[in-house]
């Protein structure tokens, strides 16, 4: 093999191991929600020291570090894994990992191990076996510490850049790519300018306490872009500049509608990260041996850590007045711009030159100095995407795990992890209770109170759903565990709800789970980022899903864990078993289940990882795409799972309706956008006609479908449709409305009045079929019965225009005696409505 493939080939080993070694969601059960601080940055960590180790035994490198094409093979290797590898082969459990760690670094010794038997290339002069000028050990110690400093400048700035992204693997390969991008771009443009035969180890080392400065560029940037309007108002500006051809769109021009993809990332990545890219890039190209870049990345795996144990230590709960005041980011700066001052200080007395040494100590003075000048802003990034007034969360805690925060979502405070959702919204808290109902039916019937472990956040309407199952023994945990006392004081502040349930550490949890104690764990969906890019009945942007190959139980011990199928599934194993909830009915939810379930609705078959889209592929495409492309697949697999069980023509309807819905109404309502095609409502009709005994699930999916062809108005679909199900179940009052409406609409009253008196002898709370049936009455010539449909519809929601105003007429020409008030009341409505004012002067006569 020939030196310059050998190279590339080492490089390319050392950018796929610097991507594989991040620390997915799902190494077990119980990170299923978030990794662990220690866990994620730890697996970094790894890889920085591992390939620190395959650098510095490396003798294809024996002299000199050829700076440049190594970093362009470490950057190509890097995107290649990310864009591409990780979607063919994602690695699922921590033993994986390890494997995956010995085996590149293995290839990577061998890759670089010396090959005397091989020729020189022509004109390749022969290097020397070992190096005449090694790097001393105080100056080793030195870059170490500055390899620290520029990792925890770089983290500070990159946690809140994450935040701009949707925060999926795909997101933080394009920052990546980016980075080691700039960093060539430093390395090729300004690398050579400096004297890096003489005074190597000195530039290094200042230049990574330069990088550190540069961070706060980077960070003040990003604090500017934090108000709401100006990031969209910036990449739209950005990106008209790109656009030519009389106003033709490029495929360079980004606006808000392209969050997510590859082009919004890069610019991201440009706007805080070019400029430490380019100082950085020199201080890699001023270690030109082996011993200086091993050295480095030592250092950068230590401060890897050491971010994190300042991180820790520093994330205490905050509220929004006290953001103002905050010096999270300056504190990590400083931090960074003393050890590499402390570094520079090593390297000058490790130098043996006089000129290296006197601008070691001068170089390591500034640095010590340079916090006290430093004047950067902490960027808390909330809401920089809307255009809306901002978000104002009541709890801040800047943690390890994330950005935590409890804010107001629609009438209530909800938890959010780096802006992902992890409690439910008021609107939300229905379909949340039925999934935790769905998961505690599979229990059965129980002699004893059962033992359940929630792996999340408990809320007021959790407790609420757990406390009306019966009697319980609750306990709860997650990665975030340290900082749930203030947050379930914040979330609980104003609730009548009780706070129950022991709350244990993550760690007593795994010995208690491995020990067989819980008869139930429940792990509740992560929902992915608001977004107001999105038309409203997408405004969740993908989240990243749990890889689960290595997840297992013991026996007796049932595990449920519920995903949102509109992010990415492909590289989750969805088991044997699987529990399906559509509700709401835009944004399905299902459950793996792991154990026996022991009662509850029938589950479906899962099924093992599927073709999961590349890196590159899903940075092509916008949010809601991928949403319409990530929830097709998933019910595509349960559909080819399920193939000779009974549950067959439930899961063909469920992905036939899935998969159709390709194309996004931007105004009005779900039902309005919605596409329904006859080959799921075939499945359907098979499902609700010959499936004997319907569970809950298929119930609520047959009622959503009757009430959206009921509100777009399909008549002739219900007849065909939906009309053979309520025969066979009948009573069932949503089918029956439907089928109801229908008659209507052909205008066969016979039918119609066959069915409305026993839909109205019930407890009727639908105010549009009230209002359906009023106006059918009233053009039928029965007054009477119209007015009363229009009287219960009136006690049900005071009020509304539509109800009071066709009623008080109705009322006028009965001549009821109540018909004066309701005029009045529609006048009140709508003061210059003359027609009611004219009626209302009669009565006043």
């Amino acid at each position: 093999m020939r030196t310059k493939v050998r190279l590339v080939t080492f490089g390319a080993l050392g950018g796929v191991l610097l991507s594989a070694l991040r620390a997915p969601l799902g190494l077990d059960l119980l990170t299923a929600t978030a990794v662990e601080g220690t866990t994620a940055f730890g697996f970094r960590a790894a890889a920085l020291f591992t390939l620190a180790i395959a650098i510095a035994g490396a003798r294809l490198l024996r002299t000199s570090v050829p700076t440049l094409p190594l970093l362009m093979s470490i950057g190509l290797g890097y995107a290649v894994h990310g864009l591409w590898l990780e979607a063919l082969a994602p690695l699922g459990s921590r033993l994986d990992f390890a494997i995956a760690l010995i085996g590149i670094y293995v290839a990577m010794y061998f890759t670089a191990r010396s090959d005397d038997s091989v020729e020189s290339e022509p004109n390749e002069q022969p290097q020397p076996k070992s190096d005449p000028h090694p790097t001393k050990l105080l100056e080793c110690l030195g870059l170490a510490l500055g390899g620290a400093a520029v990792v925890i400048a770089l983290e500070t700035t990159a946690h809140p850049l994450r935040q701009l992204g949707l925060g999926l693997p795909a997101d933080d390969t394009a920052f990546g790519v980016g980075f080691f991008a700039f960093l060539v771009l430093g390395a090729a443009a300004f690398g050579r300018f400096f004297p890096v035969r003489q005074y190597g180890q000195t530039v290094a080392i200042l230049t990574c306490g330069v990088t550190a400065l540069a961070c706060s560029v980077g960070l003040n940037r990003l604090n500017e872009l934090t108000t709401p309007g100006v990031l969209a108002g910036f990449v739209k500006q950005v990106g008209s500049l790109f656009v030519f051809d009389e106003g033709e769109p490029t495929i360079f021009r980004v606006d808000i509608s392209h969050l997510g993809t590859w082009r919004v990332d890069l610019l991201l990545a440009g706007t805080c990260l070019i400029l430490p890219g380019l100082i950085f890039g020199i201080a890699l190209f001023a270690t030109r041996d082996r011993r200086s870049l091993a050295s480095l990345l030592v250092g950068a795996a230590l401060g890897t850590m050491a971010y994190a144990l300042l991180l820790s230590n520093a994330a205490e709960p905050l509220s929004f007045e006290a953001l103002e005041s905050s010096s999270h980011a300056a504190g990590m700066l400083a931090a960074a711009c003393y050890s590499a001052g402390v570094g520079a200080l090593l390297v000058a007395f490790g130098s043996g030159s006089p000129v290296a040494r006197s601008i070691g100590v001068f170089g390591a003075l500034l640095l010590g100095a340079s916090p006290s000048f430093l004047s950067v802003k902490d960027p808390w990034i909330f809401s920089a995407w809307d255009q809306t007034p901002a978000v104002e969360p009541s709890l801040i805690i800047e943690s390890s795990v994330g950005l935590l925060t409890v804010e107001p979502a629609r009438g209530s405070d909800v938890l959010t992890l780096d802006r992902n959702r992890l409690t439910p919204a008021p609107v939300e808290e229905e379909a949340d209770t039925r999934r935790i109902r769905q998961s505690l039916g599979l229990l059965g019937p129980l002699e004893s109170p059962p033992r359940v472990l929630l792996v999340g956040q408990i809320t007021p309407s959790r407790a609420q759903a757990f406390r009306r199952f019966g009697e319980i023994e609750l306990e709860r945990t997650a990665p975030w565990y340290n900082h749930m006392p203030a947050i379930e004081k914040q979330l609980f502040a104003g609730s009548s709800e009780v706070l129950s349930g022991e709350r244990i550490a993550l760690a007593t949890a795994r010995e208690r789970v491995a020990d067989g104690e819980y008869d139930l764990i429940l792990i509740p969906p992560t929902v992915g980022r608001r977004l107001p890019s999105l038309p409203a009945q997408w405004d969740s942007a993908p989240s990243a899903m749990p890889r689960s190959s290595s997840w297992s139980v013991p026996d007796g011990t049932i595990a449920v864990t519920w995903l949102d199928t509109a992010s990415d599934l492909a590289n989750t194993d969805l088991g044997e078993r699987v529990l399906i909830s559509t509700l709401p009915f835009s944004e399905p939810f299902i459950g793996l289940v792991l154990g026996e379930p022991k009662g509850g609705e029938p589950t479906v078959a899962g099924s093992a990882r599927g073709r999961a889209p590349s890196g590159l592929a899903t940075l092509m495409l916008r949010g809601y795409q991928r949403q319409h492309q990530t929830r097709a697949n998933v019910f595509r697999r349960l559909q080819e799972a399920s193939r000779g069980s009974p549950s067959e023509s439930w899961t063909s309807a469920l992905s036939a309706h899935y998969g159709e819905q390709t194309e996004v109404n931007p105004v009005g309502s779900w039902d309005q956008g919605i596409f329904i095609s006859d080959e799921m409502l075939q499945h359907l009709r098979t499902v609700g006609t010959d499936a004997g005994e319907l569970s809950p699930s298929v119930r609520l999916f047959i009622e959503q479908i009757a009430k959206t062809l009921r509100t777009v108005r399909s008549p002739d679909l219900v007849l065909e449709y939906i009309l053979p199900i309520a025969e066979a179940h009948s009573p069932w009052y949503e089918l029956d409305f439907a089928v109801v409406q229908a008659y209507m609409e052909f205008d066969m009253a016979e039918e119609v009045e066959a069915g409305l008196p026993g839909l109205l002898s019930a407890d009727v709370f639908d105010i549009g079929f009230l209002v359906t049936t009023a106006f059918w009455y009233r053009d039928r010539g029965d007054l009477e019965d119209a007015f009363e449909s229009f009287r219960r519809a009136q006690s049900l929601q005071p009020g509304r225009y539509d109800v009071v105003r066709p009623g008080a007429l109705i009322a006028h020409e009965l001549k009821h005696q109540d018909a004066e008030q309701w005029l009045r009341n529609a006048l009140e409505l709508d003061p210059d409505d003359h027609e009611i004012r004219d009626l209302l002067e009669l009565y006043a006569e």
